[in-house]
């Protein structure tokens, strides 16, 4: 489900950026549904920062858990 899915990805990118791509890989989605469904509507909720935040598509753009 939605909150399990969540937790995973906060519990990967706690202690360092982790680039959209290494995400994909580590929970077997796919970068663009990865990125609608979750990694999109948890920076907009504060849970997750981007490296690039001036620049969202930064072809390095990674993920780190905000709090």
């Amino acid at each position: 489900n939605q909150d399990s899915m969540q937790n995973v990805i906060l519990a990967l990118c706690r202690e360092q950026y982790v680039t959209l791509q290494a995400l994909a890989q580590l929970i077997s989605r796919s970068p663009d549904a990865l990125r609608q469904q979750y990694l999109s509507p948890m920076v907009k909720e504060g849970l997750l920062r981007l490296a690039f935040p001036q620049t969202p598509t930064h072809e390095k753009q990674a993920y780190i858990t905000a709090k």
